[in-house]
């Protein structure tokens, strides 16, 4: 008995990182394709007037986009990055 209840904890633990994971790498391909896309979740939106960066926090990553402001108008994307629990770059790219 005590086997069968730690190989379901083991099957419901793996499943949710698989899951966590797979949401991770929607998001990182969505983002990284669509320049004016947001996060699907967003616990945070912040806006940095000094730099005109926008920084969303979401489930377990940051996304931050930068723009080049044209008369207050966001005109051109100049960087992205994702960060993953604030610490790890995923992905990003400068312009």
């Amino acid at each position: 008995m005590k086997k069968k209840t730690i190989k379901v904890i083991g099957i419901v633990i793996l499943s949710i990182f698989l899951i966590y994971t797979l949401f991770i790498t929607e998001e990182v391909i969505r983002l990284s394709n669509n320049q004016q896309a947001e996060p699907l979740i967003v616990f945070e939106e912040s806006y940095d007037d000094e730099r005109n960066e926008f920084t969303y926090k979401s489930l377990g990553f940051t996304y931050k986009v930068e723009y080049w402001d044209f008369e207050g108008e966001k005109t051109k994307v100049v960087s992205q990055v994702i960060l993953l629990f604030d610490r790890y770059v995923i992905w990003g790219w400068i312009t």
